[in-house]
């Protein structure tokens, strides 16, 4: 049965590897919830207190690194204020409307447009922040998939250990 049931687990938190860099899923918050309800399960006798208090700092740090990555890539291609709430507003919008990677497609327009209407940037100064907001982003996913990798390792070791 240990076997089944630590394949079954295997098998989830691979789903939140996954949901790492397809937004539809939530990735690593679905991985501590996995490794909660198993050490709930078990009566934290594989998985302590201690060990969910670090599960949930990885989950923290990821949903953190989620939102600025982004952000912060806008901002440090010279994204303004405006720039940076029309990715949000855009990435939101594209999410919902062409997923899984419309949240891309959404943020970089929303940059643009906002960028150009708002902070009357020309066409080339928005598309190059935009651009940002991608590239930002794209560096938050590998951030997130190392992270998640932690995650598994860490977890299979606490259940073999």
């Amino acid at each position: 049965m240990t076997i089944t049931i630590f394949i079954l687990l295997l098998l989830f938190l691979l789903a939140g590897i996954a949901g790492t860099f397809l937004v539809v899923l939530p990735g690593i918050p679905f991985m501590f919830i996995t490794v909660l309800a198993y050490a709930i399960f078990d009566r934290f006798h594989r998985i302590t207190g201690w060990n969910i208090l670090f599960f949930a700092a990885l989950t923290l740090a990821s949903l953190f690194i989620d939102y600025l990555s982004g952000i912060m890539g806008a901002k440090l291609f010279g994204a303004s204020k405006y720039g940076t709430i029309g990715g949000i507003i855009g990435g939101l919008i594209g999410l919902f409307v062409f997923p899984p990677f419309g949240i891309f497609i959404g943020m970089f327009l929303g940059v643009i447009i906002f960028e150009v209407m708002l902070s009357k940037k020309s066409v080339t100064k928005s598309v190059k922040s935009g651009t940002g907001s991608i590239l930002g982003s794209i560096a938050g996913i590998v951030i997130n998939l190392i992270i998640a990798l932690a995650f598994l390792v860490s977890f299979i070791v606490l259940y073999w250990k």
